[in-house]
């Protein structure tokens, strides 16, 4: 019976065997070696220009979003206060022993 072994890939390999494992195809980011850059006011002024736009457009959505949910919760409350009126006619009109 062969031994396996574990060769630091996601596969296991049979000692015996002549197959090499693989190198890594994982890339490595090419600044997380280096320091942070120094911001420019230039990029600084584009990055606070964009944050402010990406705010913006997020109130936007979600004022949006709030409207939809109120717009709903008005239609199933009339749609509930409907069904209401609906059983409380249908129970004046059963016979007094399904009351």
């Amino acid at each position: 019976l062969p031994t396996w072994e574990f060769d630091g890939t996601l596969s296991l390999r049979d000692p015996g065997s002549v197959a090499a494992s693989a190198p890594s195809k994982r890339k490595k980011n090419k600044r997380s070696n280096q320091r942070p850059m120094e911001e420019t006011p230039e990029r600084k002024k584009q990055r606070l220009e964009k944050n402010k736009e990406a705010a913006r457009m997020y109130r936007g959505k979600k004022k949006e979003h709030i409207q939809t949910l109120k717009d709903r919760i008005a239609k199933l409350t009339e749609e509930n206060n409907s069904i209401r009126e609906e059983i409380k006619a249908l129970k004046q009109q059963a016979p007094p022993w399904q009351r």
